[in-house]
């Protein structure tokens, strides 16, 4: 749950958390769908500063709620 509501604190400006919506950036169901993609990928990422995406003021443990929200839309 906390990982739901880090992502829509976070995040939901750019992806969408609810598969059906628009998005700016590709929706969080779409990178969980990857083949290539796990929890500890996405956690990483989110760690790492990017071009693309704000510097978010995120600990490790908040990045690994959100990467565990991001996989559990894995269908």
């Amino acid at each position: 749950e906390n990982g739901r509501r880090l992502s829509e604190r976070w995040c939901s400006e750019c992806h969408a958390i609810e598969p059906a919506k628009p998005s700016k950036a590709m929706s969080m169901a779409s990178i969980a769908a990857k083949e290539t993609i796990n929890a500890e990928m996405i956690a990483s990422f989110l760690r790492l500063p990017h071009a693309t995406m704000p510097n978010l003021p995120l600990s490790r443990s908040d990045t690994q709620d959100i990467a565990a929200f991001i996989m559990g839309m894995k269908k």
